[in-house]
């Protein structure tokens, strides 16, 4: 072997041990891959599993993981998007879902809001304009803050409740809520700029509402619940799962400096992993009844990051490693990368 080819090797293996991830710049699993796969020319985050629709949920994820590798242009282009596709409302909020139309036209479906959208925006654009001293971005956040206080929190049951929409969650029998919508570490850095006091009570009555009803062998999270003047339950009707949605808060609390400890809460479900080595991608919190089906890797990077945080350093090197092999295999999994993403680059230490 010639002094090129050696050279070439040895920077090679190098960025695969710097990386601890996917060795290639192109795959899956890392920034460069998604910003190519993912986002579009125009600044578009597309979930092909969902008809290639795009969602503010996703353009906050964009936007965040666009600051954490303090790529500029990627930012611009993805906020400019949401700007000019989602910000059309009358308020600040973002319009939640944006694809293509029955008649073939691709243009919004639904002029709802979907809060954890604005809460990832409005923390992105905080985060974005203390990176690059940009004032503008944090008078917009402040903008989008204001109006998810004025018209996502409510005062019901005793309890301050961030709806999980403008629309369609509050009755005056009960309120829906999305535990997975409760983003700690948006609060945290909202409560840095505005009413600390507002955004503390609003994360610890969050944590209360999300394990209210964790009465099942593993104490688990469900994706969506509901609260009435007798409590809090599952809401069967939207989901009975600690699935796809839920996935997100111990995501959300491992990202937090102040809920870290909640995740003692999803202790017996580590202990389940350490058993079987499996983490499913469904538990069944009703039935009591586990998937077999492998979950993907993005979850296997959020209980890695998780372990990271409270010392379980080798359980996370297993989970960790797990996730880099899965995540090769999981090349339009907008939802997996993403998770896979954030667990590895967003308010690390």
């Amino acid at each position: 072997m010639n002094k090129l080819k050696t050279a070439c090797l040895l920077t090679a293996l190098g960025c695969c041990l710097v990386l601890a991830g996917p060795c290639f710049a192109d795959a899956p699993g890392t920034w460069e891959y998604y910003r190519s796969h993912f986002v579009s020319k125009d600044g578009r985050v597309i979930d092909f599993f969902q008809k290639k629709t795009s969602h503010s949920e996703g353009q906050g994820y964009g936007m965040l993981l666009a600051v954490a590798h303090k790529d500029r242009a990627s930012f611009n282009r993805i906020y400019k998007w949401t700007r000019e596709n989602l910000m059309v409302r009358t308020d600040p909020l973002s319009t939640w879902q944006w694809g293509m139309r029955i008649n073939g036209q691709w243009n919004i479906l639904d002029y709802n809001n979907a809060t954890d959208g604005d809460l990832l925006i409005a923390w992105a654009l905080l985060d974005a304009s203390e990176l690059w001293s940009e004032p503008d971005l944090a008078a917009h956040a402040l903008s989008i803050i204001a109006a998810i206080k004025n018209a996502l929190v409510i005062k019901k049951y005793g309890r301050m409740v961030l709806l999980p929409g403008y629309f369609g969650f509050s009755s005056p029998e009960a309120v829906i809520l999305n535990p997975s919508y409760f983003v700690y570490p948006a609060f945290e850095k909202f409560a840095q700029i505005d009413n600390p006091k507002f955004w503390h009570t609003l994360a610890a009555h969050s944590v209360e509402l999300t394990f209210g009803h964790s009465l099942t062998p593993l104490e688990l999270p469900c994706d969506w619940i509901s609260m009435n003047e007798n409590g809090v339950k599952i809401n069967e009707k939207r989901s009975k799962n600690f699935g796809y949605e839920a996935i997100r808060i111990p995501l959300y609390m491992a990202m937090s400096d102040e809920h870290k400890n909640g995740l003692t809460h999803f202790s017996k479900y580590l202990s389940f992993y350490k058993t079987t080595q499996l983490l499913p991608n469904v538990v069944d919190l009703v039935d009591n009844q586990i998937s077999m089906f492998m979950a993907p890797a993005g979850f296997y990077a959020v209980f890695a990051r998780c372990c990271q945080v409270i010392g379980e350093k080798k359980l996370s090197s297993q989970l960790m490693e797990t996730a880099e092999k899965k995540i090769l295999t999981e090349k339009d999994d907008y939802y997996s990368n993403t998770l896979y993403l954030l667990a590895r680059s967003v308010n690390l230490p």
